[in-house]
């Protein structure tokens, strides 16, 4: 479901915005980083618990 939002989200603003990745604009710059940490911490996040439960 994230990597599908963030696809969509890449795709709309390549397409109405102009964003392309390494393009130096920080826009798609900060998004890639949100979405990175957000999802190494979900994932920590998921390994804790799994690891709590057992």
């Amino acid at each position: 479901m994230i990597g599908a939002t963030v696809a969509l989200i890449a795709i709309v603003g390549y397409l109405f915005f102009g964003w392309s990745w390494g393009s130096g604009d920080a826009i798609p710059a900060a998004i890639g980083t949100i979405v990175a940490f957000s999802i190494i911490g979900w994932s920590f996040y998921k390994v804790e618990s799994f690891t709590a439960n057992s």
